[in-house]
């Protein structure tokens, strides 16, 4: 394909409608007029091609003049007949007209279409940031980095910007306009940092107590390898699998170091694997019985200068772009704290001990990953990134294969290294800057360079032919005084020629072939009048004569005698008879069928299915096909209307009483019928002007039919057969599987999710979404890869949490024991009063202990509670049970240095019920992830499938785990002066208020309104994703249940062009000043999705505008702006087009009764200034629609700050589940009148 001149998306929807316009329609139109000038001079040949044989000198034969028919031959045939004639202008001309009808100008309505282009520009680009200092990176060397491993290795998360599973790069990004795009990309120089594991098998021998092994390094480092875990489940077969490091830890349960392995194996790890069986637990074996493979490995770092292509939308290097520029150079231990981080995943705790927030204090539990593969447990932290990063690819027991364990442990290594990387980069002030390309993707129109080169050669066989003509033409004798267009010319010719006229005279009556007989051998010229006066000179100076017979043929009273029994029948040319109209209008009638036909296919199906991949054959049959049909129908109107043309004047005659102007001296046969319609309608000759018409719309047919058809990406649905493969009958009344040999502490799987789904916008477990789990319904076959989704109908279940201030104050009815709070080292109680006045008190058995207060300081709480007994009985009743319903959460602060002044806190009781319901769901095919989901019908509690007691339970359960109950001693859980959060909840607040004013201890307590729905919203979702990780609690149905649902697939397919047909939903255009100035929260809003496929990306262009006459603030508390009318101020923003009505409808769900929308007038700007809009060139005004605050108390006075929203807050905002999470679907946002 060859680009051409392309629309890049900057202009507003009436250019893209003239773009559109331009590269669909104005060829053909371009080619239909230039065969139209072609036509008039093909019929000018043709009718002077027997004017030019009789001005010979010799004359010319009957059949080679008189009987020449060439304006009324079907165009196809007419260079046939001109070669055997050797009639070379009629031939050029010919040759040439077919050429442009069936070849040029069908092949320029394919010549074109609109495919994705590449614009490359030289830019510069700055390395912003660099390696920490090496003093400074054992510090940030935390589990944190484990977290997010463990979150792309099993959750799916993306990996941080300039890194990937095998190296980190130095950020490189442009200079200016380095905001994510999705359409750009740069190439640059940068530094790639990598590491490699060298592997090499242990010696292994096996000693006198069958669980202990000696492995040996062959390098001077020995060591016994211990087994003492325990299979995941009674009698099961597993392995044992262990990532062993030299440093030793408290937590550990194996390290390297040891008399027998000195530090020069400080940078190796031993990995192990054994098979492990549940007999080996019980029964002694005097030999061992463990099948052992172990590998020693030691980790290098490198570095080295590569040439990279950086995506800008995720920042990340684009697969095969990688090209190295200069040699693998060692990673100093200056540059890289290869130590702490070898440390850090060895012991999976921090190298140096330093406050921080719990969740990076606390080692990743492998359990409830390992488990389910079959690996025995404990383990080690290491572990669970080997089979991770590979657990689509082996089971536990191919890491048998000494190789396989080599690439697992290669691969966790690589990648935590890479996380490693971009957790220590740190900004520079004076970054380098460096040359690179810049790369921008559009879509615009190109040129197929088959069909263009085609179409070139034809213009150039075209220009030949022409010269050709000119030259045939020129050369050629004409002794004709004037136009032959008129039938009073013809008869000047004739008049007083007695020699012609004669031996006509009883041919009135003869039939075509009769009359061909008569004149086939006779030669004709036309001569001058020399011979006559001068009068006569001036009135007729040439005549038509007869100059005899050139062969032997019959005598004329033969053919007199023929004449004599000649009944007269009119004659009717073979283009005005019965069958040629009949198949013309069948042709007719069948293009039209197809057409309906096509239509009503393309509706059925939501498009036609593309025959062919072939781009060059797409555009052949999509826009060259339609267009010869056209071309087809319209020289067969062109032969009907010069017949009718020739026929006119006699009509007129026929009738009598008619004038010269409009019978002898017309000219209708010198001009094509397209520009003899308005001649025809003066004469009042309706019929003929009626066929020159028609055969104008062939023309305009031509051009539409080009365009009908386009190339888009559309959704076809289709029913497919789902299967529930659960139900909702309970399997069990834990979500602990109680066969399983589990530590009772090992179950923080929902806390990892959760965070990485809300901090990186990951996919929570398959059939989850952020409020519900649902039972599985996957497909009962396998789906092909064009599949996009799948939708069916499940039950779904969830917690309705209810979240309520718990009062600080003794006398109220309930409250929290402020005593306590005040001092670190006390676990706090809770007293609440039951309705017939008696009291309990519950307390939670998590360790809450820590540091006194000292100065200002801060402490937050999240507790699951019970009895305040010293050994509770656990009963699911009484006060036990009372207690255990609830989750506590406070946030408490010293207002000053005097710490016996009152704390200022905020605390809430939580307490949930079991939710269940059908769903509509809408899920991924190959992973199950849920997509979408709408609810139908009403929540209830499940008591058609569980009692009370058990759904009681499961909440409790749940409640309980979110309350981390079982977290122990050794961090200081008291009060302290940072922003650190000292449990998951708190953790997980955080990332979903992008904020750290919940826990900072310069501001004062949160407010209720703040932390309840932030709170319900996590307590949903851990709860959905407790569910979500334990769908095994449900039954499997003893026979298959089949559940209709809907497979949609997303493909190319043609249809018909939009420009075309008139639309029932009119495009809208809109003004944006806020979040929605961030095409991916726009798309999050309309289509719940930020990554949008390019075909709705295409039909949404923001162009930077100004809307002059209001001022934007930000809302208070909010991170968003309102605008209000100030005519002394302006408002920068972005203008979108190609809204639809759905799209208005999101958008006034998402705005809000805070906000009416209305239509303004905003100024496109040509050129974008600096940020109070210094340098702004203005261009073209256009309506929008835009949404305009209405309480202006409500607002700051200070400027919303696009910047800062980018940087701080956009993530967020780019999730759907957070930016409708407060939206009030029964009050949207009001709509002016008039719109």
């Amino acid at each position: 394909m060859g680009v051409g001149k392309f629309w890049t998306g900057s202009a507003a929807s009436g250019s893209k409608i003239a773009v559109r316009f331009g590269y669909l329609y104005a060829p053909t139109i371009v080619a239909v007029s230039y065969s139209l000038i072609w036509t008039w001079i093909d019929l000018d040949v043709r009718r002077m091609q027997p004017w030019l044989e009789l001005s010979r000198p010799d004359g010319a034969m009957a059949k080679n003049s008189l009987l020449l028919d060439y304006p009324f031959s079907f165009l196809a045939v007419v260079p046939f007949r001109a070669w055997k004639n050797k009639h070379w202008p009629v031939f050029c001309a010919g040759t040439a007209l077919v050429l442009i009808f069936w070849g040029i100008t069908p092949l320029q309505s394919a010549i074109f279409g609109e495919r994705p282009v590449v614009l490359t520009s030289n830019i510069t680009l700055n390395v912003p940031s660099v390696l920490a200092p090496i003093e400074d990176q054992a510090t940030e060397f935390t589990p944190l980095i484990l977290n997010q491993a463990y979150a792309i290795s099993w959750f799916g998360q993306e990996f941080p910007p300039f890194t990937t599973a095998d190296y980190a790069l130095l950020p490189v990004v442009p200079q200016h306009n380095a905001e994510p795009a999705p359409n750009k990309s740069w190439t640059a120089e940068t530094t790639k940092l990598s590491t490699e594991l060298n592997c090499w098998p242990a010696n292994v021998t096996k000693t006198a107590d069958w669980r202990v092994n000696k492995v040996d390094n062959g390098r001077g480092c020995s060591y016994e390898v211990q087994f003492f875990q325990s299979p995941p489940r009674a009698n099961d077969t597993s392995s044992i699998v262990l990532y062993i490091g030299y440093g030793d830890d408290a937590t550990l349960d194996y390290h390297l170091g040891n008399p027998n392995c000195s530090s020069k194996a400080s940078n190796q790890f031993l990995a192990v694997w054994a098979l492990d069986s549940y007999e080996n637990h019980f029964v002694y074996e005097p030999v061992g019985k463990f099948d052992i493979t172990a590998s020693f490995c030691e980790a290098s770092y490198h570095k080295q200068n590569v040439s990279v292509k950086i995506s800008s939308e995720t920042q990340r290097p684009i697969n095969g772009s990688l090209t190295p520029t200069g040699p693998v150079e060692i990673l100093e231990k200056t540059e890289f704290n290869s130590s702490a981080f070898e440390h850090l995943i060895h012991v999976g705790l921090p190298p140096v001990t330093t406050t921080r927030d719990f969740a990076a204090t606390t080692t990743i539990e492998p359990y409830p990953v390992l488990g389910p593969k079959n690996i025995s447990w404990p383990s080690t932290t290491m572990v669970t990134f080997a089979m991770g990063f590979m657990k689509d690819e082996i089971t536990s027991f191919d890491l048998q294969n000494s190789s396989v364990l080599h690439e697992a442990f290669s691969r966790a290594h690589k990648a935590i290294f890479s996380l490693a990387v971009s957790s220590l980069l740190v900004n520079t002030k004076s970054p380098d800057t460096r040359p690179g390309i810049l790369e921008t993707k559009l879509y615009g129109v190109v040129i197929s360079r088959p069909i263009a080169i085609v179409v070139e050669v034809l213009l150039l066989v075209v220009t030949l032919l022409t010269l050709a003509l000119l030259i045939t033409s020129y050369s050629a004798q004409c002794l004709l005084w004037a136009n032959p267009a008129s039938i009073s010319l013809t008869l000047d010719l004739l008049r007083s020629n007695p020699r012609t006229l004669d031996p006509l005279m009883d041919c009135d009556t003869a039939d075509d072939d009769s009359l061909k007989r008569q004149l086939l051998s006779e030669r004709y010229a036309i001569v001058n009048n020399l011979g006559q006066s001068m009068e006569i000179q001036e009135a007729q100076p040439l005549k038509l004569i007869s100059l005899g017979n050139d062969e032997s043929g019959k005598h004329q009273a033969d053919i007199d005698v023929e004449q004599n029994h000649i009944t007269y029948k009119p004659l009717q040319p073979l283009w005005l008879r019965m069958p040629v109209g009949t198949v013309v209008i069948c042709a007719l009638l069948g293009g039209l069928a197809g057409l309906v036909y096509l239509k009503q296919k393309e509706r059925a199906l939501n498009g036609l299915a593309r025959p062919t991949e072939n781009i060059v054959m797409l555009q052949v049959l999509e826009n060259y096909v339609p267009t010869v049909f056209s071309t087809l129908l319209e020289p067969l109107l062109v032969v009907l209307a010069r017949l009718l043309c020739v026929l006119q004047p006699f009509r007129e005659l026929q009738r009598g009483k008619a004038c010269a102007e409009n019978t002898l001296d017309t000219k209708y046969t010198s001009l094509p019928p397209q520009l003899i319609i308005w001649r025809a309608i003066r004469s009042k000759h309706f019929l003929l002007g009626i066929l020159c018409f028609l055969t104008f719309l062939a023309n305009v047919l031509a051009v539409a039919l080009g365009g009908i058809f386009n190339e888009s990406t559309i959704t076809v649905e289709y029913p497919t057969m789902l299967q529930q493969t659960r139900i909702a009958s309970l399997t069990r009344d834990t979500f602990k599987d109680e066969s399983a040999i589990e530590p009772i502490n090992a179950y923080r799987n929902y806390f990892y999710n959760a965070y990485s789904n809300i901090s990186a916008n990951t996919s929570l477990p398959p059939w989850t979404s952020p409020n519900f789990a649902f039972l599985p319904i996957p497909a009962v076959t396998t789906i092909g890869d064009n599949t996009t989704v799948l939708r069916g109908r499940t039950r779904g279940f969830g917690v309705e949490p209810k979240c309520v201030p718990l009062s600080t104050s003794a006398s109220a009815t309930s409250y929290v024991n402020m005593t306590q709070i005040t001092k670190g080292k006390v676990k706090p109680n809770f007293l609440y009063q039951h309705e017939n006045g008696t009291w309990i008190t519950c307390r939670t058995t998590a360790s809450t202990t820590g540091s006194d207060p000292v100065g200002k300081c801060t402490r937050q709480f999240t507790l699951a509670l019970q009895p305040n007994r010293e050994y509770p009985v656990m009963s699911e009743s009484g006060d036990y049970g009372f207690c255990q319903d609830k989750l506590v959460l406070g946030w408490a602060r010293t207002p000053s240095v005097d710490t016996d002044s009152e704390v200022d806190a905020t605390f809430i009781n939580c307490e949930a019920q079991m939710r269940t319901g059908m769903f509509d769901v809408t899920f991924s095919p190959s992973t199950n992830i849920i997509l979408s989901y709408e609810q139908v019908g009403e929540l209830e509690e499940p008591l058609e499938f569980w009692n009370h007691t058990q759904s009681t339970y499961f909440v409790r359960q749940a409640t309980r785990n979110m309350g981390d109950d079982e977290r122990t001693g050794g961090y200081d859980y008291g009060w302290h002066n940072t922003t650190v959060t000292t449990d998951w909840f708190n953790f997980i607040l955080v990332a979903l208020l992008n904020s750290t004013e919940l826990v900072d201890p310069l501001t004062a307590a949160p407010k209720h309104e703040l932390v309840i729905p932030a709170v319900q919203d996590v307590y949903r979702r851990l709860f959905a994703v407790t569910v979500g990780q334990r769908l095994d609690i449900f039954q499997a149905p003893a026979e298959p249940l089949n559940v209709n649902g809907i497979t949609q697939i997303e493909k190319m397919a043609a249809t018909s062009d939009n420009a075309t047909v008139q639309s029932d939903d009119p495009i809208h255009t809109a003004f944006f000043y806020g979040t929605l100035m961030v095409p991916e929260v726009f798309y999050t809003v309309c289509y719940n999705t930020k990554s949008v496929p390019d075909v709705i990306a295409r039909q949404h262009k923001f162009i930077p505008a100004v809307l002059h006459g209001f001022c934007r603030r930000r809302v208070k508390f909010a991170d968003y702006p309102g605008i209000i009318e100030d005519a002394e101020h302006t408002v920068f923003g972005m203008f979108a087009d190609g809204l639809t009505k759905a799209n208005l409808d999101k958008l006034d769900h998402f705005e809000g009764a805070e906000y009416e929308r209305r239509t303004v007038n905003v100024k496109l700007l040509e050129k974008v200034g600096d940020v109070h809009g210094k340098g702004n060139t203005e261009g073209e005004e256009r309506k929008a629609q835009v949404y305009v605050f209405l309480s202006e108390q409500h607002l700051e006075q200070k400027e919303w700050d696009f910047e800062e929203f980018k940087r701080d807050k956009l993530k967020l905002w780019t999730r759907g589940d957070h930016i409708f999470a407060e939206c009030d679907a029964g009050n949207p946002a009001t709509v002016a009148s008039g719109i």
